[in-house]
């Protein structure tokens, strides 16, 4: 019966062991991306568990290309939340102070008063720390990182042949239609942008065939055509979002949180 319905089987322990024995270790575009939302303390974490691993990283192409092209918009609207809510904190404590200097009969600010500018002086500087550089200007930690880990063609896929990207477009038409995972969330998107997670897909199938060993691919995506849900919280990654590969295997793990707290 498994082998008919093997997508719907769990791991066993020993299939398990030989995975994380055998698997290389990919990251879809959003963990990349996400790593500029996250607090330096998670960055950290996350660049020493890739150094750790850097023998079995490899990155999709297209993966690498969403990263580029969408890093300078991910840097510019993280500056932004964070100079909003400095904004708003510096806001609150200088009207929580000038309110309480207005109380009749008060001449010192009260202990909770001070307590509460200490602690909001503590947020403010974390929430500085968690600021990025201007991307245009070259001081981007995080590509430099990513820039050193994956390196063509050890770490860093080949990029797809027009031929190929034309084949992917018109295999993603077909499955989209019938919902076949993954990648059909992105339908609303315009042609090609829309095929992308199918494109990072194939071109992990495509290497783990030739490799004749597994992949490991780590994503913060949460959309259905990727995972299992019962209502609204999602109970199992969707091994039905890809093809048995006749030799080797794609498996999918999740996902790595962005914080900035």
């Amino acid at each position: 019966m498994k082998a008919h319905y093997w997508a719907y089987y769990p791991l066993t322990s020993d299939e398990l062991d030989k995975l994380w024995d055998d698997a290389s270790f990919s990251f879809g575009t959003n963990v990349l991306l996400g790593m500029y939302r996250s607090s330096p303390e998670l960055r950290t974490a996350f660049f020493d568990i890739l150094e750790s691993l850097k023998r079995r990283l490899w990155l999709p192409h297209h993966v690498g290309l969403e990263y580029h092209r969408n890093r300078v918009q991910v840097i510019q609207e993280q500056n932004s939340r964070v100079s909003s809510v400095l904004k708003a904190a510096n806001g609150l404590n200088t009207a929580l102070t000038d309110a309480v200097r207005g109380l009749k009969g008060s001449s010192e600010p009260p202990t909770a008063l001070k307590a509460f500018t200490t602690e909001l002086g503590k947020f403010r500087k974390a929430q500085s720390a968690v600021s990025l550089q201007d991307p245009f200007n070259g001081d981007d930690e995080i590509l430099a990182k990513l820039t050193d880990l994956f390196i063509a063609p050890t770490t860093l896929g080949i990029a797809s042949t027009p031929e190929e990207l034309v084949a992917f477009y018109d295999e993603g038409k077909e499955r989209f239609e019938r919902e076949v995972p993954p990648g059909y969330c992105d339908m609303g998107k315009p042609e090609p942008n829309r095929y992308g997670d199918l494109v990072i897909w194939l071109q992990l199938i495509g290497e783990a065939k030739a490799r004749a060993k597994p992949l490991i691919l780590v994503t913060n995506d949460q959309k259905e055509d990727w995972w299992v849900r019962t209502g609204d919280t999602p109970i199992r990654l969707d091994r039905n979002s890809g093809k048995r590969c006749l030799v080797g295997q794609v498996s999918i793990a999740g996902s790595i949180p962005s914080t900035t707290s």
